[in-house]
């Protein structure tokens, strides 16, 4: 019965490496734009809605506070948990914000690599991130608008 309040992720480790569990999540899918702080240093984070995002479509953007750089070291990164992708490897995958200077040079992308993933899901639904804003002094408070147009009104019938 532990609530964990939406934005937020948890890491846990099975022991039992030769067995599986199933985790039961349940909840609501909001209706309204998401609202979200991200910390300084380290954050484990997650997603609002129940559907794999982009960093673009989190707003994890130079505009909204983020700090990038021509080089992985003292940028701010997103640390994907290997195990999650391989089961029992261990490890984080990086991607770090690139920020050359120009609009159309600022995005994430996998150290080792200028592969722009701004619009790739990469941040996948039921999964965490750390957050790590190496330079950051203060936390960043995120709108992540809806990721649907919401339905019509229905009209009133007499």
């Amino acid at each position: 019965g532990l609530v964990i309040p939406p934005g937020t992720a948890v890491l846990a480790k099975h022991f039992n490496t030769a067995s599986t569990s199933l985790v039961c999540q349940t909840g609501e899918v909001r209706a309204n734009v998401f609202r979200t702080s991200v910390g300084t240093g380290s954050t484990l984070h997650s997603s609002g809605y129940p559907l794999d995002d982009t960093p673009n479509a989190r707003t994890y953007t130079v505009g909204s506070g983020f700090v990038g750089n021509t080089s992985p070291v003292g940028t701010d990164q997103i640390q994907l948990w290997l195990g999650d992708a391989t089961p029992n490897a261990s490890g984080y995958g990086v991607r770090y914000l690139l920020n050359a200077g120009t609009p159309s040079l600022q995005y994430w992308s996998p150290v080792g690599s200028l592969q722009n993933l701004n619009t790739t899901p990469f941040l996948l639904r039921g999964r965490g991130q750390f957050i790590k804003r190496h330079q950051a002094t203060a936390p960043l408070n995120l709108v992540m608008p809806l990721p649907w147009e919401p339905a019509a009104a229905l009209p009133v019938l007499p």
